[in-house]
């Protein structure tokens, strides 16, 4: 028996009749969460490239950092999100010097890079 709270249902209705529900234990939700980004990232209207000044964007406070050296293909940065899991970002050794660099001085970086 499953404790109270283990489990997200989510249920698809039409016309006010429940068509499809299904209750995903956390592995399950984590392979939904990744096949929605994949599904996502393929759709033609695009994740904008620039972020927009005005757009609300969730803020996670203080996440937890690992990186992991990938020579001279620069490097690996993953952040952890409540949510999400751990996302990972390749960095070029130039990519890298340049986020330093604005974290340092607090100004946007170079994202040519």
């Amino acid at each position: 028996m499953e404790a109270p709270g283990e489990r997200i249902g989510l249920a698809v209705e039409e016309g006010g009749v429940v068509v499809w529900q299904k209750a995903f234990d956390a592995a399950e939700l984590d392979d939904l969460i990744k096949l929605l980004g994949r599904c996502r990232a393929g759709l033609p209207e695009a994740v904008t490239a620039e972020l927009d000044p005005n757009a609300r964007v969730e803020t996670t406070l203080r996440p937890s950092i690992a990186l992991r050296d990938q020579g001279e293909e620069g490097v690996e940065i993953m952040l952890r999100h409540p949510g999400y899991g751990w996302l990972s970002f390749s960095l070029s050794q130039e990519g890298r010097m340049g986020l330093g660099r604005s974290l340092i001085e607090g100004q946007e970086p170079d994202t040519s890079t």
